[in-house]
């Protein structure tokens, strides 16, 4: 796993907005700063990740000082004057990306099969019969009929 893929890994409060390179493109900001194609990923956390949402395009500037989203409008107006690709390139969200992007519920699930298995377990050694060879518990006088 790249360590760009790792920047939603970070746990805490708040949002957490990642953006990934997609490729060179011949735009420039209105600053004449060189952009690439980009996407970008909020994954919202409370302690651990609770929901991850594709943002979609942006273009960013190469310094990653700053980034734009981009509209459909834009895409069009982009691609007709040949700066943007047609069709643009297609992305993905990795596994890890999602995976740490709703780890909270991962946990909370993970605890609750622990606590249920744990439960299981300790209700069964109850229940269980005496094992082979081992005398039976202290009978209980029978009842008067």
């Amino acid at each position: 796993m790249s360590t760009t893929r790792l920047a939603c890994i970070r746990l805490g409060f708040g949002k957490r907005e990642s953006i990934f390179k997609i490729q060179d493109v011949d735009l420039r900001d209105k600053d004449g700063q060189p952009l690439v194609l980009a996407h970008k990923i909020t994954v919202q956390n409370f302690v651990a990740g609770v929901s991850l949402h594709d943002d979609g395009y942006v273009l960013q500037r190469k310094d990653k000082t700053h980034y734009e989203p981009l509209t459909p409008e834009q895409i069009t107006q982009y691609q007709a004057a040949g700066q943007l690709p047609n069709p643009l390139p297609k992305y993905s969200i990795s596994f890890w990306d999602y995976f740490f992007g709703y780890s909270l519920w991962i946990i909370l699930v993970g605890v609750t099969l622990f606590s249920v298995l744990q439960w299981l377990v300790k209700r069964g050694g109850d229940d269980a019969p005496p094992a082979a060879g081992t005398s039976p518990p202290d009978s209980v006088p029978p009842h008067p009929s």
